[in-house]
């Protein structure tokens, strides 16, 4: 966002029984498409989150997630339940 440059999310799919790989971009999000969001941060989040979903949909057997990718729950969540430790 600070250099308004085009985000590329895609993935990348291994060929069974060979140390061969085949990458696609899914998706391009051009500076132009946020420019004008309310919130542009967390539409840029939404539209990577749902290309990545995309790339899963595709063949969910190359899916393997390496890192818990949300370590806290959104605030407003936090504040709803102020007793439960996340």
């Amino acid at each position: 966002m600070q250099y308004a440059m085009p985000i590329v999310v895609g993935g990348c799919r291994q060929h069974y029984g060979k140390f061969f790989f085949e990458m696609e971009p899914t998706r391009i999000i051009w500076p132009a498409e946020w420019a004008d969001q309310a919130d542009p941060l967390k539409w840029i989040t939404q539209q990577y989150t749902s290309a990545i979903e995309d790339c899963i949909r595709k063949d969910p057997t190359q899916y393997w997630w390496l890192h818990r990718r949300w370590k806290t729950r959104p605030k407003e969540e936090r504040l709803q339940n102020p007793n439960v430790h996340y």
